[in-house]
């Protein structure tokens, strides 16, 4: 378990090079909205209304963006 960071960082690292920044931003921050809902699952701890919302909007975006990547060919 203590390589997963270092794996996850390498990768991360590696991938941003081959796709434009915007949509690296937009891929890092999908972690976000993650984290309360693994909480939530794991332990029973409830999000609170601003986590619900902020996550959703970075959904939303990345959503679409990656439709107008699709549709671009």
């Amino acid at each position: 378990m203590a390589l997963a960071p270092l794996i996850s960082g390498v990768c991360n690292t590696l991938g941003t090079r081959l796709i434009p920044a915007a949509r690296a931003s937009l891929l890092a921050n999908a972690e976000l909205p993650l984290a309360p809902l693994w909480v939530w699952l794991a332990f029973g701890e409830r999000p609170g209304m601003g986590a619900w919302v902020g996550g959703a909007v970075i959904c939303l975006a990345l959503a679409v963006d990656l439709a107008g990547a699709r549709r671009d060919g």
